[in-house]
């Protein structure tokens, strides 16, 4: 190396190298630190949310609702008294809404549970916004019982998805943390 000194090579190169492979490694693990932490965040917020529908499915008992609902319906047939169920508005994916841009950070594990229980959860809610409508109260009986019986079904469903996806997610995050 004709024209460099051999100072070029001297110690205070070599300190600077030092400090700036040090930096740099630091900062690497710093980045893969709120990284963990971020994914963990994600999986604990996307959890709560789950676990709050499921609960409430839980308590609501579905199915029993749904059989007396059905039957309400049936008996009340088509004429002048005839039942159409008041079906409240759904919206039970908020936080997965808003952490949408983030799914990437959740586990390989948990994040195909995550993504069918939402995917059930917006079903059930386009559906119930369907059984609101004049159209759904105005079909007969037998149809309007037919349908209930499907959004019961959807809930059933719902409720065994969340429970699956829950588990998933407390699985990942114990994982994560036992890397720590």
């Amino acid at each position: 190396m004709e024209g460099v000194s051999a100072a070029w090579f001297g110690p205070a190169v070599v300190a600077a190298v030092v400090a700036a492979a040090v930096a740099w490694a630091r900062e690497a693990y710093l980045n893969s630190a709120r990284r963990r932490e971020r994914a963990r965040d994600v999986q604990i917020a996307l959890a709560a949310e789950i676990r709050a529908y499921v609960a409430v499915l839980e308590r609501d008992d579905p199915a029993e609702h749904g059989r007396r609902m059905e039957e309400r319906i049936l008996q009340a047939g088509d004429g002048e008294d005839r039942f159409t169920p008041f079906v409240l508005q759904e919206r039970n994916d908020t936080v997965f809404q808003a952490l949408l841009p983030d799914i990437q950070v959740v586990s390989r594990e948990a994040v195909d549970d995550v993504v069918v229980c939402y995917q059930q959860i917006v079903a059930i809610a386009a559906l119930a916004e369907d059984m609101r409508t004049e159209g759904y109260a105005g079909l007969g009986a037998g149809r309007r019982a037919a349908i209930y019986s499907d959004y019961i079904s959807m809930k059933t469903e719902a409720l065994r998805l969340g429970r699956t996806a829950v588990q998933s997610l407390s699985e990942s995050v114990e994982r994560s943390d036992a890397r720590r």
